[in-house]
């Protein structure tokens, strides 16, 4: 691979940015070289060039400096140049495409052979930036490619500086009713300096060129009276004429017109402003000129403003229409001062009330739940104010028992849960009973039967179910000659009879031999001849003692009688005879406890069927009554009464039953005063407190509270004048501020020097006057100076004048003293040219003429040649024109005599007797517009004509009738360099960038020599180029001392970070942390809330509406009330509250939201603040919508216990909001 480098004159190609001298290239070598180029095929056809792009400095005097500060994001176009400077092009580079940098470097591709001996012109531009023009002329083939990095820098200039100059003022002297038309000429701040001479046209106006703002200020007597502005946009280097029209004086002053430029473009890091001033004096006034002169306040009937009569506004109820009253422009053109009339008042209007009928109320129509029965508040307007009628309209109790207790849930009745009837044993008949509301669970004793009967009888146990039988005993049926047995067959006990001969006693004869006869009796069989039955009664003593003592009778024994037992009472049970103990025994006394009835003492007993009620029997124990022989019985007399603390009632007295708060309902109803008393809650019978509306209302007909203190500020008025003018301000009087009379004082004169006299010889005398306020004339008092002004020896009189009045008797106006007609002779005032012309002459070449007695001298306003006025103005009074074109020495411009009697010309003039103005220059300024200095259409005749007088631009030349500008005066070889690097003395400082912009030297028109400059050295702190530490202060981190905080005993001790600064050899400072704020006896460090207890609340009309739902801009918006309560008993809160909100958002739509609420948990419980959580259900209405319920997920609020302030916010699926700064009106 060949590499092919072109070196012209000894130089590798390179581009050459800011040096605008072209390298020239010999046509014969360039062809050769394209020669050669076509023969290496090999080499590639195309020069690359990197380029780093950066931010550069222009001063305001314009020296360029460099930084390296990278600029992204910068536009570049290219074009053939076709001649040297590039001042015209044929063609482009990139195909016409603008390329962009994205970061802060490009790289550009040149053709190998160059398109033109010219070069290339290539432009690198950025909004807000100067454009960067180069001027490279890469060619050639090189294996180093890419080129570079070179630099391009996009700058901003500072101080930039627009020069103005006021150029003529048409007319020149306006009269009252003419408009003024100020032209002014304004230089573009920014040149173009190349090194391209060529401007895009695509570029031009946004790159080339510098916008801006001319302003316009005109003063009267150094008042503001007028100002206009428009912004221009200039191409570099370029001047305007900018014109403004002022619609001319109208009132006698002196006039200052100020012309100042400001730039605003982008490209200006900073503006300085140039301005301009012409001053005029005006004289002139008359009422019913058309114009509003200063003492007058009109001209015609439409200057005078209407008597404004207040806004139109609601008071209570009424609406109150107020009428401005118009005003008419008097003879001596001041304004009439009509009163106001009284207002038309709509009563009730709609503007003003809540509602006008039911149907304005509807947000407040609610269905709700109030413990089982279902409520609805049917919104009603009474006297204009919304309110409610709250009815019953379900109860979701069936009366049932046995079907569960009914509920009520969001306005809707929920199904109870049936008891649980099995009670899991299985002998017992299980059933709900509905007549008695109790679940009965009955023992049957057939559910356990086994079907036998010698088992005996199987039981059922309430609780232990089936308990086995006890055997069916038949020894009842036993004797000596059977056996009782139990028969499964018949289900009976039967007798089985002893065997035969088995020994028996079938009678009490002993002598007898007995024995069972195998079918159950006892028989004897045979007699014992030689026996008999007794001897004696022990023979027949059987060893029983309760059957009685047996005695033996005729030798046969005979049975006893059984002892009496019973002692006649039936409560000891009966008495039985003890065969063991061979006496009687005592019974077992009457057991009465199946009559007992057991105590009770819960929540949920029956029948009552309320869980809140505390249910209660003391019992009842049966005894035994010996009258009746039989137990006592008593009766289950149950006692259900509300408990609170044990079943968790709402209230057991009426007490506990919070009243309904009204008192917020309190206000004027048009000139009536409502007054809501509370309304009183019970305890109802199910334990729950009532929930009454506000309804008893004490009206105060025309109370004070609802009347305005004032409509107009005629009310306010006290009839004393000089305490000022009350005022009425929302219908509150104001007091008026004290009339202050100090604008009537006079203070003293004692002086040499005071004015009118205007006499320096004469001394000036007169009384300070204080003015105070005459309170039977309305008025301040005012007060006169008679000025005496007499000689003065302390004022330079001769002493022959002393005290006599100056220009009197033989003393001049000097206090000079003369013999009787010192007029007619010579002196130091003046010169002789003939009886009654002696004078002395004035500043402005007028004069002091002898009066008639030549005894003193009087001012006559007529220019003096004597004077030293110019002779053409001899006898014309100062400022007029001459008429005439030739005496000053132009024939094309109109001669006038100046304020100084000096003769100058003003502005062409065509229609003056020997006036050569083009008639298309009449009055127009020399040189402007069409025509030339001469006041001739064609430009110039002449070199002089040419001349504008302004030195640094150059001498100019009139070339044929045209004028050609001069070479601008070169003042470079002034110019100081400029200096930015780090290591620069004399500060010494490696971290400072020490910066010196440079200076440019400049043309100074006033002194018609170049401007010097001398090096003035800045050195900052720099830490991207000079490695300093910080610039600014706020490169230095803060000390870190939050890591301090804590609780030092009960006090919170907070340490704020501590601000380290850039010292002046750019390091930072550190700082101690040593700035602690103590906040005793702090939350944090211990604080303890308290018992929670009850919190009551009530706002009006207070509090801002963040949102509501998607509005959050309001013109209007207003919380009317937000009240309730919430309170604590047993560790459960408990509470209710409504509220109502409304506002007009800013594209107008209306809203309004009514939510009532449900405490459900509390939250949160410091030292500062409560905040709980609700269930909340409402209404939401949008104007041209409708009403749509609305519900909530839950609702928080929080009550700020050291302020009152109360915070909401409601979440739900579908209307959010959020309320803010509301004031608890029982706060403190």
């Amino acid at each position: 691979m060949v590499e092919v480098v072109v070196v012209l004159e000894g130089a590798m190609m390179v581009e050459v940015v800011e040096d605008s001298k072209k390298m020239k290239l010999d046509k014969i070598l360039f062809i050769t070289l394209i020669l050669i180029f076509l023969s290496i095929a090999s080499v590639s056809a195309t020069r690359y060039v990197d380029y780093d792009l950066r931010k550069g400095r222009i001063s305001g005097n314009g020296v360029f400096s460099s930084t390296t500060i990278p600029i992204n994001d910068v536009n570049v176009i290219g074009f053939v140049c076709s001649d040297s400077n590039c001042g015209s092009v044929q063609g482009t580079l990139w195909s016409g495409q603008v390329l962009n940098s994205g970061d802060d470097q490009i790289q550009l591709t040149y053709p190998t052979i160059l398109q033109s001996f010219s070069g290339y012109g290539v432009y690198y531009y950025k909004e807000g930036y100067i454009i960067w023009e180069g001027d490279p002329n890469w060619w050639g083939i090189s294996f180093s490619d890419p080129q570079g990095p070179f630099n391009v820098y996009l700058s901003k200039k500072e101080d930039c500086l627009s020069p103005v100059s006021i150029l003529s003022l048409n007319p020149a002297n306006p009269e009252i009713g003419d408009s003024v038309t100020i032209t002014s000429q304004v230089d573009a701040s920014i040149i173009h300096a190349g090194p391209l001479d060529y401007v895009p046209p695509q570029l031009l106006d946004d790159y080339y060129s510098v916008w801006t703002r001319v302003n316009l200020d005109i003063y009267r007597d150094g008042i503001l009276i007028h100002n206009d502005s428009t912004d221009i946009l200039m191409p570099f280097g370029s001047s305007q004429n900018i014109p403004f029209t002022w619609s001319g004086p109208t009132l006698n002053g002196n006039y200052t017109i100020n012309v100042t430029t400001d730039v605003i473009d982008s490209k200006c890091s900073s503006a300085l402003n140039d301005s301009d001033i012409e001053i005029f004096n005006f004289e002139e006034l008359l009422c019913g000129n058309g114009i509003i002169d200063e003492g007058e306040q009109c001209e015609i009937d439409n200057d005078c403003g209407p008597t404004l009569c207040g806004v139109d506004e609601c008071v209570g109820d009424d609406w109150y229409d107020y009428a401005d009253v118009s005003n008419d422009c008097l003879g001596d053109c001041a304004c009439e001062d009509n009163q106001c009339e009284l207002p038309e008042i709509s009563y009730n209007d709609e503007r003003c009330t809540e509602c006008q009928d039911d149907s304005d109320c509807d947000y407040l129509d609610n269905d709700y739940c109030s413990g089982d029965l279902i409520k609805h508040d049917e919104s009603v307007c009474v006297d204009f104010v919304c309110g409610v009628n709250t009815t019953t309209t379900l109860d979701c109790d069936n009366g049932l028992y046995c079907d569960g207790d009914e509920s009520c849930l969001n306005a809707n009745c929920v199904a109870g849960t049936p008891p649980v009837i099995n009670d899991g044993v299985g002998c017992t008949d299980d059933y709900c009973d509905e007549v008695n509301d109790v679940v009965v669970n009955s023992v049957n004793d057939s559910n356990c039967d086994n079907g036998l009967y010698c088992d005996g009888v199987e039981t059922c146990d309430a609780e232990l179910d089936c308990q086995i039988g006890t055997n069916v005993d038949c020894s009842y049926l036993d004797d000596q000659c059977n056996t009782g047995e139990c028969s499964e067959l018949l289900d009976q006990c039967t007798v089985s009879p002893e065997i035969f001969s088995t020994p028996c006693e079938a009678d009490s004869d002993i002598c007898t031999i007995d024995h069972c006869n195998g079918q159950g009796s006892c028989v004897f069989l045979e007699d014992n001849p030689d026996c008999f039955e007794c001897t004696d009664d022990s023979d027949c003593d059987n060893g029983l003692y309760c059957d009685g003592d047996e005695a033996c009778i005729d030798n046969e024994c005979v049975s006893g009688t059984a002892p009496v037992c019973d002692d006649g009472l039936f409560c000891d049970g009966v008495e039985v005879c003890d065969e063991e103990t061979d006496s009687c025994e005592d019974g077992l006394s009457i057991d009465c406890t199946g009559n007992d009835l057991q105590i009770i003492n819960r929540c949920d007993n029956n029948p009552d069927n309320n869980p809140f009620t505390w249910d209660f029997f003391f019992g009842f124990t049966s005894t035994c009554d010996e009258d009746a022989d039989t137990c006592t019985t008593g009766v289950l007399d149950i006692d259900h009464a509300c408990a609170v603390s044990a079943c968790g009632a709402e209230c057991e007295i009426d007490d506990d039953c919070a009243d309904t708060e009204c008192d917020y309902l309190d206000g004027c109803v048009g000139e009536d005063y409502y007054d809501y008393d509370d309304v009183a809650n019970d305890c109802l019978g199910d334990c729950a407190c009532e929930d009454n509306s506000c309804g008893t209302v004490g009206i105060y007909v025309n109370d004070s509270r609802c009347m305005p203190e004032c409509l107009y500020d005629s009310d306010c008025d006290d009839g004393v004048y000089c305490n000022g003018g009350e005022i009425c301000i929302d219908n509150e009087c104001e007091s008026g501020i004290v009339v202050d009379c100090s604008g009537n004082d006079l203070q003293i004169i004692n002086t040499c020097d005071n004015n009118p006299d205007n006499n320096p010889f004469t001394w000036d005398y007169a009384d300070s006057f204080t003015s105070t306020c005459d309170e039977d004339a309305d008025s301040c008092t005012t007060g006169s100076q008679d000025i005496t002004h007499v000689c003065d020896i302390i004022c330079g009189s001769e002493p022959e004048c002393e005290g006599i009045e100056a220009g009197t008797g033989n003393c001049t106006i000097q206090c000079q003293y003369k013999p009787p007609y010192f007029c007619e002779r010579d002196g130091e005032y003046g010169l002789d040219f003939g009886e009654g012309h002696e004078f002395v002459c004035n500043e402005n070449n007028t004069y002091y003429q002898c009066n008639e007695n030549g005894s003193a001298y009087v001012h006559v306003n007529e220019c003096s040649y004597y004077c030293s006025a110019d002779l053409a103005c001899e006898g014309v009074a100062p400022g007029n024109s001459l008429n005439a074109c030739n005496i000053y020495g132009e024939t094309y411009l109109e001669d006038y005599c100046d304020g100084n009697c000096r003769l100058k010309d003003d502005n062409c003039e065509s229609d003056l007797m020997g006036c050569t103005s083009d008639p298309e220059c009449d009055e127009l300024i020399p040189g402007t517009g069409i025509c030339s200095n001469q006041c001739l259409t064609s430009e110039c005749q002449d070199d002089s004509d040419c001349d504008d007088g302004v030195y640094c631009n150059g001498q100019e030349s009139c070339v044929g009738t045209e004028c050609i500008d001069g070479t601008s005066i070169d003042c470079s070889g002034f110019d100081l360099l400029g200096i930015s690097a780090c290591d620069n003395n004399p500060d010494n400082n490696p971290f400072t960038w020490d910066f010196f912009f440079g200076f440019t030297s400049t043309c100074d028109e006033d002194l018609n020599i170049c401007t010097t400059g001398i090096i003035e050295l800045e050195h900052t702190c720099d830490i991207n180029i000079c490695g300093a530490e910080c610039e600014i202060d706020e490169d230095c981190s803060d000390t870190e001392c939050d890591y301090l905080d804590g609780c030092v005993g009960e006090d919170y001790y907070d340490y704020d970070d501590v601000a380290n600064d850039c010292l002046g050899d750019c390091i930072c400072s550190n700082n101690a942390c040593d700035e602690v704020i103590i906040s005793e006896n702090d939350e944090r460090c211990g604080c303890d809330p308290g018992d929670f207890e009850r919190i009551s609340y009530s706002t009006r009309d207070t509090g801002d509406v963040l949102y509501i739902n998607d509005y959050d801009e309001f013109t209007s918006e207003n919380v009317d009330f937000f009240h309730g309560y919430i309170h604590q008993r047993d560790g459960n809160f408990f509470g209710y509250g409504s509220m109502h909100a409304r506002g007009t958002a800013t594209d107008g739509t209306k809203i309004q939201l009514n939510v009532k609420f449900d405490v459900t948990e509390l939250i949160e419980f410091t030292c500062d603040y409560v905040t709980w959580r609700n269930y909340a259900r409402g209404t939401y209405w949008i104007y041209g919508e409708g009403t749509r319920e609305v519900e909530y997920d839950y609702m928080d609020i929080t009550y700020h216990l050291d302020t009152g302030l109360i915070e909401a916010v409601g979440v739900g699926d579908d209307v959010d909001f959020e309320f803010r700064d509301m004031i608890d009106r029982r706060f403190g």
